[in-house]
């Protein structure tokens, strides 16, 4: 059993200890391991598509948030407009043009897929419609629609995000997720409080 805020700091932690990076499909997989493992050991890494899948993205968890940080650190950020200047852990990577082909590790985090839109809403009623009793709809139902880890992870990272936006104004500020989100009660494709 884990306490409830126990959850939330464990979901933070995480969200320190990782960043976003868009790529272009999940075969740079690879290759984005190698460069970014040299900052630090990652533990875990997910793929994941956005709209209607055309843009890939992977969420890589160091194991120490000083990883993650100096990993950011060798980002670059656009500096040619003038604003708050602002880091983020939602980067982008461009694969080399190298007809080299990448090693692959021995300790390599098997990467690892997850759907993070929501079931359309016809195919759920199919899938419904095909069980035997209302206790098995209810199962399904919740099954099918439930936040995932990534969903989950997303979510303490867009905090995260806010946080890192606002830290040289505020150098303590919080954000606290609150809502289904948090819970337990939220469905994919639900927004976060």
């Amino acid at each position: 059993f884990i306490s409830f805020d126990e959850m939330i700091n464990k979901r933070k932690q995480e969200a320190k200890k990782s960043m976003v990076v868009q790529v272009n499909s999940e075969k740079s997989y690879p290759e984005l391991y190698n460069y970014c493992s040299q900052f630090g050991t990652i533990e875990t890494a997910f793929h994941y598509k956005v709209k209607d899948e055309q843009l890939h993205f992977i969420l890589l968890e160091y194991d120490s948030v000083a990883g993650c940080e100096e990993a950011l650190k060798k980002c670059t950020f656009n500096q040619e407009k003038p604003g708050v200047p602002v880091s983020s852990p939602f980067t982008w990577f461009k694969a080399t043009k190298s007809s080299k082909r990448v090693p692959v590790m021995k300790d390599f985090p098997k990467l690892k897929e997850e759907e993070t839109r929501a079931i359309d809403e016809a195919e759920l009623f199919d899938i419904l419609s095909s069980a035997e009793n209302m206790n098995d709809q209810i199962f399904i139902l919740y099954r099918l629609t439930k936040l995932n880890d990534i969903g989950s992870r997303l979510r303490y990272m867009a905090g995260r995000q806010l946080e890192m936006a606002i830290s040289g104004m505020f150098p303590n500020a919080q954000a606290c997720l609150f809502g289904s989100s948090v819970n337990g009660f939220g469905k994919k494709g639900c927004d976060v409080d």
